[in-house]
């Protein structure tokens, strides 16, 4: 259990709740502490696992988790004397132990604990054993053998089996399953705690886009910006009081910068989101894979070399496919033996950014083109000011399309959380998983940064802040981030405009000076905490 424990405390330090995991911890202890203090004081049941096998028997040794789990249920597991997780014994052996109760691993296949009692039951040679005289069977989940949280409910449930009546009620009754529903308070205060974050952060969205359409070096008051704006939707709530240059200035130069700057953000925090949860790394962010240097060497090539190809496309295709040329390169390069770990991925990705970047600069530097050196280098920046309305509709699908399909996937990603085996164990295809959910952030890093330019750390910070406010669940953690980085976005994008003016600070500019202090802040956060993470 102190495997748990430990894994229970590395998440939490991972999304900065540590205070939830140690009074996660706590209950789980408490639960552990309470069955074993129920069956205190009765004798030992002998128990025998039974995994597989049919002319030998597959069984848990004593080096195996399911042993400690049963010891602390008030059993003894017949072969801890197997110095091995798990081994072969034979049949002679199960007989001549005579164990009263039989667990049986459950794999959460269709009928699998039936047809292993069955076949138990079915051999003459086991017929004098105790536990299958008496058909006393226990049902151990796969699951709960892994390092998780189920541990500690499965403790509940075998302390039921193990001693019904120390456990029960007084006729010797077994209450149902402990654990395994939530408590409905808690529930409801999950979702209050959600509906009130998301009900704050679309009111400050809504705020931040009026103030991004009122703030610049033509002040427009913002009753006249919501004036200019009803009536460009046809509700005409107020007569045309505003200038025309006004109204050109809201709707053709302001308008299209803000909601570029919206879907940046938002896309940029989910994709960060996501990131995290599939590496299992607090540092890490869309640029983390060098899908960010792909997509901008593609952009850049388009640019010094004047491709123009596809037309108005262009510049996104080019960084589609360098985004999608990076994420190749860093996935066969971190894929050995069939396997990704987290920190070959993370070298990976580092390592091929850095050869993008280099080649970026020489193409840079040996362009014999002025303007197009200049233009590059104000993109490489990242920045919102040019757009027009024609340049929204690819990264506004692309963020929809996105949130969406990663809103589908949060139960996979909660499972990543729990580690890699533990998510197998729940039927997730962990290989095949993360290579489609890093195709996809790929390809929405990729039309985000051909329309906006790299700007980053947005997927770093926005994500940590809004677990403060709504836990580790993605379920909530998803929408919470993308509302949060539109309005932070949108407001780096009004301070880019306005605190040089009338010079214009690119947004990744401001970005990169706020998340780099804080990036170093989370480093030191987890060097304090033992973890050793930061580094990866």
């Amino acid at each position: 259990m102190e495997d748990t424990y430990a894994e229970i405390r590395t998440i939490g330090r991972i999304f900065g709740v540590p205070d939830r995991a140690d009074r996660l911890i706590a209950g789980l202890k408490g639960r552990v502490g309470k069955a074993a203090a129920a069956v205190e004081g009765e004798p030992e049941v002998p128990v025998f696992v039974y995994d597989s096998g049919d002319k030998a028997a597959f069984t848990a040794g004593g080096r195996s988790l399911g042993t400690e789990l049963i010891r602390l249920a008030g059993g003894r597991n017949v072969f801890a004397d197997l110095d091995d997780v798990f081994g072969d014994v034979s049949w002679e052996q199960v007989v001549a132990r005579r164990p009263e109760v039989i667990a049986i691993y459950d794999y959460a296949g269709a009928g699998s604990v039936e047809r292993k009692k069955q076949f138990l039951l079915s051999r003459p040679a086991l017929a004098d054993v105790p536990a299958i005289r008496n058909k006393r069977f226990v049902v151990l989940p796969l699951t709960a053998t892994l390092v998780g949280i189920r541990s500690a409910y499965a403790v509940e449930d075998l302390a039921r089996g193990l001693h019904p009546r120390a456990s029960g009620d007084r006729h010797g009754r077994a209450p149902g399953p402990a654990g395994r529903t939530r408590d409905p308070d808690a529930r409801r205060t999950g979702r209050a705690r959600l509906a009130g974050t998301v009900t704050v952060l679309a009111v400050l969205l809504v705020l931040s886009a009026t103030a991004g359409l009122a703030i610049g070096s033509v002040h427009v008051p913002a009753g006249q910006v919501w004036g200019i704006v009803t009536h460009a939707l046809g509700a005409g709530w107020t007569e045309p009081d505003w200038s025309g240059a006004r109204e050109t200035i809201v709707l053709d130069v302001r308008a299209p910068r803000v909601l570029l700057g919206a879907v940046t953000g938002a896309g940029l925090a989910v994709v960060g989101t996501a990131l995290q949860a599939l590496v299992r790394n607090p540092l890490a962010e869309p640029y983390l894979l060098g899908v960010s240097s792909g997509a901008s060497l593609g952009a850049v090539s388009v640019i010094v070399f004047g491709v123009n190809l596809l037309g108005p496309v262009s510049l996104s295709a080019a960084a589609f496919a360098g985004a999608l040329g990076a994420l190749l390169l860093v996935y066969v390069t971190a894929r050995t033996g069939g396997r990704i770990t987290s920190t070959r991925l993370v070298l990976s990705g580092v390592a091929v950014a850095a050869v993008l970047t280099a080649v970026m600069d020489l193409l840079l530097l040996t362009t014999d083109r002025g303007n197009e050196a200049r233009a590059v280098l104000a993109w490489t920046l990242g920045g919102l000011g040019g757009v027009g309305w024609g340049a929204l509709w690819l990264p506004g699908l692309a963020v929809l399309l996105g949130v969406a399909v990663l809103l589908a996937q949060s139960r996979n990603l909660n499972l990543l959380l729990a580690g890699e085996e533990a998510a197998t164990t729940m039927g997730l295809d962990v290989a095949r998983f993360r290579a489609r959910m890093f195709v996809l952030l790929s390809l929405v890093t990729g039309v985000l940064v051909a329309a906006a330019g790299p700007i980053g750390f947005v997927g770093l910070m926005l994500p940590h802040i809004v677990r403060l406010f709504v836990g580790g669940d993605h379920r909530r953690v998803l929408p919470a981030a993308a509302l949060g980085g539109a309005v932070f976005l949108v407001w780096a994008d009004i301070a880019a405009r306005t605190v040089a003016a009338p010079m214009e600070i690119p947004v990744g500019v401001l970005t990169a000076l706020c998340g780099g202090p804080f990036f170093l802040w989370l480093m030191r956060r987890d060097a304090r905490r033992g973890t050793g993470r930061g580094a990866a």
